[in-house]
C-alpha cells in the first residue's frame, strides 16, 4: 500500500515518547502499524505508558506490521511525498519489509504483529465517566500547574509528578516541591464540559508530562482517570500513563487561611525589574509592597541591587519578604494574563506565606524565610 510520509511521520512524532529507551524488553522498542479501510493507526509502549496516533489514508486497505521504531524513522528519510510498502520475500521464520519509492527502498525482517498484541489489546478507552477539555487550555494548565514539582526527590514520590483531581464541580491541577505550590483550577461552568458530579484523582508521572504537548491546541481532549491510568483521548491520539501510585498531600489548608493583604501587580514590570538579577550571584530576593509599589532589594558579595515596579493596594498595609529569586521569577513567568494577584496569607504568629492568582486559573504559594 500507499502511505503518505508527511501524515506518518506526524504520527511517529507524536509516539516517540512513548517508545522505550532500554533493551530490557525488545517489545519496548517496536511499533504496530495497522490500516482498516482509510484508517490507520500507531502503537507504542514503554510499559508505563502507551500511545496510538491516528491518521487518514489514501487507500482503503487492511495492511499491519510490526517492526522497530527506528527502523521505521529511518524510512522516512525516502525523498517521495507517497512511500510503498510491501511484504517481500521470507526471511528465514520470518518476513521482509520493503519501504521504497523510484530511487530508494529499505528493507527489514518484519516482526510477528501479534508481539503487542497482549498490550495493545488491554490499552482501550475505558467505558466509565469524563470530563472534556481542549489541547490549549490543557497546556495552560499544565503551564501553571506543573512547574514547581521535583523530578528529583527520591523520598517523596508525589512531589514528581502532577496531580489532576475533579471533585465534581472543578478540576484542579497542581504540583508541589514541599516548598512553593503551583496550580490551576477551572469551575464546571468554565468551560469544562461533562465533569458535573464526577470525582476523579490521579498523578501524572514525570516520564509522562510531555504526552500534552503532542495535543493540537484546536483538539477537543476526552481525559479519564481510572485506578491504574490517566488516559487523554483526541481525533488523532490517545495517550496512556501510569499514575504514580501515592497519595498527594492536601494543599486547600493553605489557600482558606486569611489574607493579611493582597495586590495587583503588572506582569511585564514585575519581570522586567527582577529578572535584571543574576542569579548565579544572589539568590535571595527582598520585596517591599507599598501603596502604589514595590521596592526591590538583592544583596550579594559583589554588591547590592535596587529596583522597583508598580503596584496596586487592594486590601491591608505595606509588608515585606524574602524570596527564592528564581521562585519568585516562576510565578510571573508562567502568567499568561496581564496583570496577577499577590496576596499575604498568615499560616500562624510566625509564618507568612505569599498566594497568588490570575484569571485565567492559575494559582499558587511560595513560602518565605523571613518577615521584615
Amino acid at each position: 500500500m500507499k502511505i503518505n510520509k508527511a501524515k506518518l511521520t506526524k504520527a511517529l512524532n507524536k509516539i516517540g515518547i512513548f517508545v522505550g529507551k532500554n533493551n530490557i524488553n525488545p517489545k519496548v522498542s517496536l511499533v504496530h502499524f495497522k490500516n482498516v479501510g482509510n484508517k490507520a493507526t500507531v502503537f507504542a509502549t514503554d510499559l508505563n505508558s502507551a500511545g496510538r496516533a491516528y491518521f487518514e489514508t489514501d487507500e482503503p486497505d487492511e495492511f499491519e506490521f510490526c517492526i522497530e521504531y527506528k527502523q521505521l524513522q529511518q524510512a522516512m528519510k525516502i525523498r517521495s511525498k507517497e512511500i510503498t510498502v510491501e511484504f517481500g520475500e521470507s526471511a528465514g521464520n520470518g518476513r521482509e519489509i520493503e519501504f521504497y519509492d523510484d530511487k530508494t527502498c529499505f528493507s527489514w525482517a518484519a516482526k510477528d504483529n501479534d508481539s503487542l498484541a497482549d498490550i495493545e489489546n488491554a490499552t482501550v478507552i475505558p467505558d466509565q465517566e469524563h470530563f472534556q477539555i481542549s489541547g490549549k487550555e490543557l497546556k495552560t494548565a499544565m503551564s501553571y500547574g506543573g512547574y514547581a514539582r521535583d523530578d528529583k526527590d527520591t523520598q517523596y514520590p508525589f512531589v514528581t509528578g502532577v496531580h489532576f483531581v475533579s471533585k465534581g464541580e472543578a478540576v484542579d491541577i497542581h504540583s508541589t516541591d514541599r516548598h512553593r505550590i503551583a496550580g490551576w483550577k477551572k469551575n464546571a461552568n468554565q468551560e469544562i464540559e461533562g465533569m458535573e458530579g464526577i470525582s476523579m484523582d490521579g498523578i501524572l508521572s514525570p516520564q509522562n508530562i510531555k504526552s500534552v504537548d503532542l495535543f493540537e491546541d484546536d483538539e477537543q481532549l476526552d481525559m479519564y482517570i481510572t485506578d491504574t491510568q490517566i488516559i487523554i483521548v483526541s481525533p488523532s491520539l490517545e495517550a496512556y500513563a501510569s499514575k504514580i501510585n501515592c497519595q498527594f498531600k492536601d494543599i486547600s489548608g493553605f489557600f482558606l487561611q486569611p489574607v493579611q493583604c493582597s495586590y495587583e501587580v503588572k506582569v511585564s514590570d514585575a519581570l522586567e525589574s527582577i529578572s535584571i538579577i543574576d542569579n548565579g550571584t544572589c539568590n535571595w530576593i527582598k520585596l517591599s509592597f507599598k501603596e502604589e509599589k514595590v521596592l526591590v532589594n538583592a544583596v550579594s558579595k559583589e554588591g547590592c541591587f535596587n529596583d522597583e515596579f508598580k503596584c496596586k493596594r487592594i486590601a491591608g498595609e505595606d509588608i515585606e519578604g524574602h524570596f527564592d529569586i528564581k521562585k519568585i521569577k516562576d510565578i510571573f513567568n508562567c502568567a499568561k494574563t496581564e496583570n496577577i494577584t499577590i496576596e499575604f496569607r498568615v499560616l500562624n504568629e510566625r509564618i507568612t506565606v505569599l498566594t497568588y492568582r490570575t484569571d485565567d486559573g492559575g494559582y499558587g504559594m511560595l513560602g518565605q524565610y523571613r518577615i521584615g
